[in-house]
């Protein structure tokens, strides 16, 4: 590259951070916030007109197949042969949530294929060729063809796409990866008034911070990526790659997008943002790495003359210890917030954030433990006890992984780390001069020992995280348990109640409920409520279930607590089922999965009961195990113990109080901290509908898919909280007849 355009780029580059701070600190321009929720509508709307035109496609090139033709013209005795299933998905889009299908004259499903959504009715609003069909949280915009050229064999092609309306997430821009930068704003989709359109947008209202912060973000955003550019572009013109890499790296720490999920949300409570999301940890991690290659090519002295030599070692040793801090630190840190990221092949698996996370932790540590063994060098080199340190550092660690939080386990691993820099001192000190299968050992015992100490803190942080539960479990009085039994379903009210949630019904009366409950538990939920072992039901006037959810499977021992809640949707009442420490085999996974906790939440707290000789009492009891001697030991003679239990194949974190003449336990499972590969994923739940539906006729046309002008969360015949509903309480002696829907 030219010098001449070393200047120039300069110049980019203190222009974007110029502009990038001026847009996160300087004064709103006038009508920012208006135009950016005019933008995050005009993404989703564009994104839709997208999948619109791509279901006109699609069914535009299943119609002329002349295989397809051929099959349903000789299908009108009614066979059908299974090739016809394989045309109709091989003619798909491969994202989720696309489907087809094939009715007969009758209006009779005979194939289908993919993930078809709700057929339209025939009295249901239409747009050309397009009609859409309203749940709470997702809708349907099919696209209707007619098929078959006798009238015997004549029949209709609906292919279809289901979309998120944004009640939950993800929303319409979360579901297209590629219509612009994350965010935390919410985009809702309803069924437009105006006639001729179909859908229509809104942003739903936010907290004036956080619209703010968004705002600001986006802002700052095309000047941070104009100046990280260019300091990249001049890093590599004046051969200073890593300066180039670290003016980069804090130039996007200035428009960096949050979001509720995904790689860009908050993972670890750091004021910095270099470690906040996924996104975050992983560019830190590899400009870590960068730095560290940079400092071990230059082969750099840290001390000059002999006069001082001594001091400079002495500040080497203090630093190497220093650095050889942070890997344990971050191995604590992610354990706690993030229990499963640091887990066994938490590494390689799970989504995107998953890996990214871990990966990003790993590579930092790699880079602090280089740091450390370089400075380690400087300070006194391991010669021939490089082993020794090396072999003493794994056992220390390793000891760190099974211990118990506290200050000795935590020095202990603080220590293995340093012992683990001092053995690698010798390598990294060489790492210049080395040749390349020397420089690859090199890395790979680096990595390997950061990943070591960092899954050692993780260990240990999951443990500490797991007894603070515990702990608040366990201490939690009658008093304060009865307190949020009763203050719990008033504040859930109230947080349902807002006006920023309305339309819960996109399309008012037409709106299909058997989602409902799911929208309210998610939108209305918070830590201490609701709890796994609620499960809420949503009735009509007449009593009949619409809509039910709960993340349990309850046995069938009729226990629970029934409450009245009042929803905020005319014409129903809600009732909470509460059923207090349900056990945690009762989990049911996909419905766990549907309130999209992350990949690196913990498990819930259990309750055990156990009588003075530490036999298990009440549910579960020929499935669980008696308490271990040392914990029942402790117990009696302290009257709390902590400790782990094997019981049923299963591994607990458990405290144990003693409670009249017998114990009450409180536990979590945990997986093993080495071997487990982290919670298994749910398996995926097919579809299983029998559509009906009979049609008329019409053309494409694209342009009425979408509503115009901008939309607000209140319109139509969609209304605000209802009045009806009373909450009462009441034992439930004979098994609880409502049950999750799947």
């Amino acid at each position: 590259m030219p010098r001449a355009a070393a200047p120039l780029l300069g110049l980019l580059a203190a222009a974007g951070l110029a502009g990038a701070v001026a847009a996160r600190l300087g004064p709103l321009p006038h009508g920012a916030e208006g135009r950016r929720a005019e933008g995050l509508e005009r993404r989703a709307a564009v994104a839709l007109e997208q999948d619109a035109e791509r279901l006109s496609a699609t069914s535009r090139r299943l119609v002329r197949d002349s295989a397809l033709l051929e099959i349903v013209e000789g299908g009108s005795g009614g066979v059908r042969p299974g090739r016809l299933f394989s045309l109709l998905g091989s003619a798909l889009p491969k994202e989720s949530g696309w489907g087809v299908v094939l009715l007969d004259r009758t209006g009779a499903a005979v194939a289908w294929a993919g993930e078809p959504g709700d057929l339209p009715a025939a009295a249901a609003r239409r747009s050309g060729s397009f009609s859409a069909t309203f749940r709470v949280t997702q809708w349907t915009l099919a696209h209707e063809s007619p098929v078959g050229r006798s009238p015997e064999t004549r029949g209709r092609l609906v292919v279809t796409r289901r979309l998120p309306t944004g009640i939950v997430r993800p929303d319409v821009l979360e579901g297209h990866f590629l219509a612009g930068a994350p965010t935390v704003r919410r985009v809702r989709v309803r069924a437009s008034a105006v006639p001729g359109r179909l859908v229509a947008l809104s942003l739903e209202p936010a907290n004036p911070a956080v619209v703010e912060e968004d705002v600001r973000r986006d802002g700052a955003r095309p000047w941070a990526l104009l100046g990280a550019l260019a300091a990249l572009a001049l890093g590599l013109a004046a051969r200073a790659r890593a300066t180039g890499v670290v003016t980069a790296r804090l130039l996007l720490l200035l428009a960096v997008p949050y979001a509720e999920t995904g790689p860009f949300a908050p993972i670890l409570p750091d004021v910095t943002g270099l470690l906040s999301t996924p996104i975050d940890i992983g560019l830190t991690g590899f400009v870590a790495l960068i730095l560290l290659r940079s400092v071990l090519a230059s082969g750099r002295e840290f001390y000059g003359g002999a006069a001082s030599r001594v001091a400079a070692r002495a500040a080497a040793g203090g630093a190497a210890v220093a650095a050889a801090l942070v890997p344990a630190y971050l191995g604590l840190a992610g354990g706690r917030s993030a229990p499963s990221v640091l887990l066994g092949l938490g590494l390689f698996t799970g989504p995107p954030e998953a890996p990214l996370a871990a990966a990003g932790l790993v590579a930092t540590s790699s880079a602090f433990l280089g740091l450390a063994a370089l400075l380690a060098a400087t300070a006194a080199r391991a010669g021939r006890t490089a082993l020794g340190l090396g072999a003493a550092g794994l056992a220390l660690t390793g000891w760190s992984f099974f211990a118990v939080p506290s200050e000795a386990s935590t020095a202990v691993l603080v220590l293995g780390s340093v012992l683990l820099a001092a053995s690698l001192s010798e390598r990294v000190s060489t790492f210049r001069t080395s040749d390349l299968l020397s420089r690859s050992v090199a890395v790979a015992l680096l990595v390997g020992a950061a990943a070591f100490v960092t899954g050692a803190g993780a260990s240990l942080g999951r443990v500490l995280g797991t007894d603070e539960r515990l702990e608040r479990a366990a201490s939690r009085s009658s008093l304060d348990r009865e307190r949020l039994d009763e203050e719990g379903p008033a504040a859930w009210e109230e947080r349902i109640a807002g006006e920023n949630l309305w339309p819960w019904t996109p399309a008012g009366s037409r709106t299909q409920m058997s989602d409902l409950a799911r929208a309210l538990w998610i939108r209305g939920r918070t830590g201490d409520f609701p709890e796994p072992g609620d499960l809420l039901t949503v009735r009509d006037e007449d009593g009949r279930v619409l809509s039910s959810f709960g993340t349990m499977r309850p046995g069938e021992e009729g226990r629970g607590t029934a409450i009245g809640l009042r929803l905020p949707v005319p014409g129903t009442v809600g009732v909470l089922t509460r059923v207090p420490w349900p056990d945690a085999d009762e989990e049911d996974p996909l419905l766990v999965a549907l309130l999209g906790e992350p990949t690196w939440a913990d498990r819930p707290v259990e309750r055990i009961d156990f009588d003075g000789a530490g036999r298990p009492l009440g549910r579960g009891r020929l499935e669980r195990s008696d308490l271990s001697e040392p914990l029942l030991i402790a117990a009696r003679r302290e009257g709390t113990a902590w400790g782990k239990e094997v019981s049923g194949g299963r591994r607990w974190r458990m405290t144990v109080r003693s409670a009249g003449s017998g114990f009450v336990g409180w536990g979590i499972e945990v997986p093993s901290p080495v071997l487990a590969s982290g919670p298994p994923s749910p398996p995926r739940r097919w579809p299983c509908r029998s559509p009906s539906w009979s049609s008329s006729g019409g053309t494409s046309s694209l342009s009425g898919v979408l509503g115009s002008g901008a939309a607000t969360a209140r319109g139509g015949d969609c209304s605000g909280p209802s009045g009806g509903g009373s909450r009462s309480r009441f034992s439930s002696p004979a098994p609880c007849p409502w049950r999750p829907a799947p």
